[in-house]
C-alpha cells in the first residue's frame, strides 16, 4: 500500500456574505489515496505538483470529458507513484463563480458518474466507505442538478436519501431549503 498524506486547501465561497472554510481530508499513512480521493474530489488543479513523467505516464487531462478531468487525471496519478501533502494552505480557490463549469449541474453530474464508474470498483476494493461516501456525493450532486431543473420534490427526496445513508445536518437542511425554495 501507498502512502496518502491527505490534502489541506481552502475555499472561499463567493455567493452571500464572503466565508472561508478549511476543507480537510486526513489519512492515516495505512491506505491507497485512491479511495479518499474518489470519495470526494478535494484537489484543487493549481495545487497540484508531478513530475513531468508522471504525467505523461497518466495520460493528461482526458479531452474527451467534458468536466471532472481534473479529478479523473488525479486518480490516475495515484495509481502510478504515491500521494502526498505539504501540510500548510498554499493556494484559496473561489468557488461558485458565475459561469464557472461546476454551475452546470447536468453536465457535472454525468461527468462524475462516468469518473466512478472508471474507478469504483477499484476503490472499493480499498475501502468500501469511500465507495459509499462517493454514492451519497452522486446522490447530492443529483439533488442539486434536479432542483436546479426546478423539480424541487424530487431534489428534496434524493438529500433524504443521501442524509439517510450517511446522516449529516447538511443533508437535511439542503432537503427542506430544496423543499421549500
Amino acid at each position: 500500500m501507498r502512502n496518502a498524506a491527505g490534502w489541506l486547501a481552502r475555499a472561499i465561497f463567493s455567493v452571500g456574505p464572503i466565508a472561508t472554510a478549511e476543507i480537510i481530508v486526513v489519512d492515516d499513512g495505512s491506505t491507497d489515496a485512491t479511495a479518499p480521493m474518489l470519495a470526494e474530489n478535494v484537489i484543487g488543479t493549481s495545487t497540484v505538483m508531478a513530475r513531468t513523467d508522471l504525467l505523461r505516464a497518466a495520460g493528461d487531462f482526458d479531452g474527451g470529458m467534458p468536466q471532472s478531468e481534473d479529478w479523473d487525471l488525479w486518480l490516475r496519478l495515484a495509481a502510478c507513484a504515491p500521494v502526498g501533502c505539504l501540510p500548510a494552505v498554499l493556494t484559496d480557490y473561489t468557488m461558485h463563480r458565475p459561469g464557472n463549469l461546476s454551475g452546470q449541474r447536468r453536465a457535472r453530474l454525468d461527468a462524475m458518474h462516468f469518473v466512478v464508474k472508471r474507478y469504483g470498483a477499484m476503490a472499493g476494493r480499498l475501502d468500501p466507505s469511500a465507495l459509499k461516501a462517493c454514492r451519497v456525493r452522486l446522490m447530492v450532486a443529483a439533488a442539486e442538478a434536479t432542483e436546479a431543473e426546478g423539480a424541487r420534490l424530487w431534489a428534496s427526496l434524493l438529500h433524504l436519501g443521501a442524509w439517510l445513508r450517511r446522516p449529516a445536518r447538511r443533508h437535511f437542511r439542503e432537503a427542506a431549503a430544496a423543499l421549500l425554495g
